[in-house]
């Protein structure tokens, strides 16, 4: 049994559901939280990875992306701005009619209603959306987080400091004992670094102020 190479899964902070790993076929699939019953059942992850599994980098960025794509809310405001910012003013306007901000729904809205918005109103605001996802990806790409794993079959879960990189999973801690313990340890890093940036504002600060004395 040494060295051979087993399912896991990964789990990422403020993400939905669980990452399944093959770590031989290098393939994985997402399990719902609904559905998480079934990683009691090995054999049975084993073959809807076999059957349904993806490169591990393009699950991977599916899982984050659809988590990230559902908390986003897009307000009605923001998207009339936005077209006023492309000189698109009737299709501005247009926003004004929008009943959510929850883009699922209003895409349902435009779609049921598309002769009062139109194909191009359609296409700009999933334009907007797009970079919408595209940002919150980015977001939390450049952000540490806690990333847990598990050996299918077995009880105990490692948990890490990493961050999330073009489907990759970068740990930058060692295997930490706890969930607890790892929040705590990243909480007292993004603290240090938020005090850091407070020293940087203030010491610009002076230099500035010290500069305009200096004219006067």
């Amino acid at each position: 049994m040494g060295g051979e190479k087993t399912l896991k899964t990964e789990r990422w902070q403020a993400i939905n559901h669980h990452l399944v790993i093959d770590e031989a076929s290098k393939k994985a699939v997402i399990v719902k939280d609904k559905d998480k019953k079934i990683l009691n059942d090995p054999l049975a992850v084993k073959t809807l990875v076999d059957t349904e599994g993806q490169p591990v980098k393009t699950a991977r960025t599916k899982l984050i992306r659809d988590t990230l794509r559902s908390k986003i809310k897009l307000e009605p405001l923001s998207v009339k701005r936005q077209f006023n910012d492309k000189g698109e003013y009737e299709n501005a306007k247009k926003a004004e009619n929008l009943l959510s901000n929850r883009p699922a729904e209003q895409y349902k809205q435009v779609k049921a209603e598309l002769k009062f918005f139109g194909q191009s109103f359609l296409e700009g605001f999933l334009g907007f959306y797009g970079l919408e996802v595209d940002n919150a990806l980015a977001e939390y790409e450049n952000t540490l987080q806690v990333l847990e794993e598990q050996e299918l079959g077995q009880p105990d879960k490692s948990y890490y400091i990493g961050v999330f990189k073009k489907g990759e999973a970068q740990k930058v801690t060692d295997e930490m004992y706890s969930r607890e313990f790892a929040e705590k340890e990243l909480k007292k890093f993004n603290d240090s670094l938020a005090k850091e940036q407070a020293v940087k504002e203030e010491v610009t600060q002076a230099i500035s102020q010290s500069q305009k004395l200096e004219r006067e």
